[in-house]
């Protein structure tokens, strides 16, 4: 488990009956698809992940990807719904490994883990994260970024477990 340093997180919030216009503006900033359902996410660096039918989470290694978006969707500027940086609050994690399956369980229901490929929001070492499951063993984890010493022991806690 290791926290990507320089990472940015934004969400995205669609306020009533904006979700074309607001879904239009993203596409538009960000060159990637606008996720439809649950546990869908789009893009490789940014990308988009569908959090709730009101808010998609997006994640880019830069800054420069997530201007335009932020610029574009700053709050007061449209009716339709707003982008706002969460850079500072949200922290983002990579897991990989062959174990990373069985490790996973131990700290979340195995039953709420997303397939490869999909993304969920989900009660890990029991407090809510964003779980992005890139392949078998391979993941990004979304979190508080102040839960970073918490996190990063029962991570060690279930790795030795193993």
């Amino acid at each position: 488990m290791k926290r990507l340093a320089g990472w940015n997180v934004a969400t995205i919030r669609v306020f009533k009956n904006g979700e074309p216009a607001v879904a239009a503006a993203a596409t538009d900033a960000l060159g990637i698809a606008w996720p439809q359902s649950h546990g869908a996410w789009s893009g490789s660096d940014p990308w988009m992940i569908w959090r709730s039918p009101v808010e998609r989470i997006v994640l880019s290694s830069s800054q420069q990807s997530l201007q335009t978006l932020l610029a574009n969707l700053r709050p007061g500027r449209m009716d339709a719904g707003c982008a706002v940086d969460l850079a500072e609050a949200i922290a983002v994690w990579h897991l990989e490994g062959s174990a990373l399956a069985g490790v996973m369980t131990r700290l979340a229901d195995a039953l709420a883990l997303p397939a490869p490929g999909n993304a969920t929001r989900l009660r890990w070492a029991d407090v809510s994260v964003i779980l992005m499951r890139l392949s078998q063993s391979e993941a990004l984890l979304l979190a508080d970024a102040t839960l970073e010493p918490y996190l990063d022991d029962w991570w060690a806690y279930a790795c030795d477990a193993l």
